[in-house]
């Protein structure tokens, strides 16, 4: 009796949570470190792509940054090479915790994400492919028809992964390269679309577009 009556308090405690794809809630869909491969003692750029419930996306830095053998500037850090470690030997991955602000309330305690970076032979982010939208190069902002499927499509290596989210409509196969958007009489028919490409490199990239429904 008394675990029926747990389960049922903690199912009552649970809130409604938003799918995967949704841009309509606080969150960081993506952090990334230009470049995010790096010779020992160089220095990489740290940033993310964070979400906002009622409003648009923003391009963020963190508000601390820490790793085992750092030295943070601000969004810059410099990943210094360990005497007892040889790095010409392969790539070694730094695992660095970067700390951002929950959303617009910055009294909210804030959120923690981890990005790896890289030391061996450097690398860039990746370029962002071509992207289609309902069969159409994707312009710098989009109009789709209401209550349709609308495919979107992009390319990209084998071994790459591509994820769509809007805060407009709803997303279907969300986390391949050919999706597909559906935006229903009740649903918010103005907001954004993103799509986020994470190379086998560890490199990111992204793009987001204004989009509407009509």
């Amino acid at each position: 009796m008394k675990t029926a009556l747990l389960l049922l308090l903690v199912a009552g405690c649970i809130d409604p949570v938003d799918p995967a794809w949704s841009l309509n809630h606080d969150h960081v869909v993506v952090a990334r470190a230009t470049p995010p491969r790096i010779h020992a003692g160089d220095a990489t750029t740290l940033d993310a792509l964070v979400a906002h419930a009622g409003g648009p996306t923003t391009v963020e830095s963190p508000l601390s940054a820490s790793a085992g053998r750092t030295q943070v500037t601000g969004s810059i850090i410099a990943v210094n090479a360990p005497k007892d470690v040889a790095y010409d030997t392969g790539d070694t991955p730094v695992d660095v915790l970067m700390t951002f602000a929950r959303g617009t309330n910055r009294a909210l305690s804030p959120v923690q994400v981890k990005k790896t970076v890289w030391l061996g032979e450097p690398a860039d982010n990746p370029a962002m492919p071509d992207v289609t939208i309902g069969g159409a190069p994707a312009g710098d902002a989009l109009t789709v028809p209401a209550d349709q499927d609308v495919y979107l499509s992009t390319s990209v290596p084998a071994g790459w992964r591509v994820n769509w989210l809007t805060s407009a409509g709803q997303l279907f196969q969300d986390d391949e390269p050919t999706s597909y958007l559906h935006v229903l009489p009740a649903d918010a028919h103005d907001g954004e679309l993103a799509c986020v490409i994470r190379d086998a490199e560890g490199g990111v990239v992204w793009k987001v577009w204004p989009i509407h429904a009509e």
